[in-house]
């Protein structure tokens, strides 16, 4: 890899990790509870040196009541949504133009993805996982997984639900690889 891009990356995983910072801290005060998903999870335990893994947002999973607070928190960030899709509601910046051509770029804005299931749609039906990947007892701020077990079960249905629809990335197979060896 690239020395400029290792640099871009690093730059935008510290960006993230203190965008993730200030949404713990908001979410505690607000008593609104929420799990860093994906990427993040991967970066928190370690499987990925700093700046090695590339990240386009950052996912979280909420329940479905504590949501709306989330989003207010969001707001309150200086983020507003921008979509909805049947995955998840999507946030981004108030005022922050893209400064770089390529999608993570150090510079580019940093979007939210707000889950409240966790599904993807398999050929003979569609699944959903969320129960699993919150903790028994999630606290106020941003909670890990359940467990080990729940990150690679997400890992596994992200990159099925992908093959679904052919748009399996590399770094799908290289997060399952990380993961896997950890177990």
């Amino acid at each position: 890899r690239r020395s400029s891009d290792l640099r871009h990356t690093q730059a935008r995983q510290a960006r993230f990790a203190a965008l993730l910072a200030a949404l713990d801290a908001r979410a505690r005060a607000e008593a609104l509870g929420c799990v860093a998903l994906k990427g993040s999870a991967l970066n928190a335990l370690g499987l990925y040196r700093p700046g090695e893994r590339p990240m386009a947002d950052l996912d979280l999973l909420a329940t479905a009541g504590q949501a709306p607070g989330l989003g207010r928190v969001l707001e309150g960030l200086g983020y507003q949504q921008t979509a909805a899709t049947w995955k998840h509601a999507v946030f981004e910046p108030k005022c922050s133009p893209d400064v770089g051509l390529f999608g993570e770029e150090s510079g580019n804005a940093l979007k939210i993805d707000l889950h409240t299931q966790v599904r993807e749609i398999l050929p003979r039906r569609a699944v959903e996982i969320a129960a699993l990947l919150r903790p028994e007892r999630a606290v106020p701020g941003v909670n890990p997984y359940a467990s080990r077990a729940a990150l690679m079960l997400h890992l596994l249905l992200h990159a099925v639900g992908a093959v679904v629809f052919r748009y399996l990335r590399l770094i799908q197979l290289h997060d399952l690889d990380r993961k896997s060896t950890r177990l």
